[in-house]
């Protein structure tokens, strides 16, 4: 068995619902709920939803570091549906972006699942995942731990 890395199956960025335009590439969401201010059509990736933390006992902690932690067991316990998903949309969507979008903003500092997924990929597989509109460095928040 080799451990080698899965190569990035399309190239990804991430960035608020409010902000998605087409020409940013395949909007993908990736929240527990579908916004209702949003009247365009996405794709959803629910193996990058953060389920969990709006179950018992993790809903309304308000704990970062706590939601961190709960966050990066889900990608490591969904890794193989997280990477079948992803190349599922790029198979169906070949030469285009994924867009992996949720509400917070980041430019205001609010920590964010889609960053801390980001984070995630880049220490996992190399991958490169910059959030749209923003320089790597001013992005929020990306600790795992």
């Amino acid at each position: 068995m080799t451990d080698s890395k899965p190569a990035q199956p399309m190239p990804l960025a991430t960035s608020r619902y409010q902000n998605w335009r087409p020409e940013h590439g395949i909007p993908i969401g990736i929240t527990v709920g579908r916004p209702r201010f949003v009247r365009y059509e996405f794709l959803r990736v629910s193996s990058l939803a953060p389920h969990e933390l709006f179950k018992p006992p993790y809903k309304d902690i308000d704990d970062i570091p706590v939601e961190r932690q709960v966050y990066r067991e889900r990608l490591v316990t969904h890794r193989e549906e997280i990477l079948a998903d992803l190349t599922a949309i790029a198979q169906a969507h070949p030469d285009q972006t994924g867009v992996l979008l949720c509400f917070e903003d980041v430019n205001k500092g609010e920590a964010c699942h889609r960053r801390w997924a980001a984070k995630w990929f880049e220490e996992e597989y190399g991958w490169t995942v910059p959030e749209l509109g923003t320089e790597p460095a001013k992005t929020a928040d990306t600790t795992l731990f």
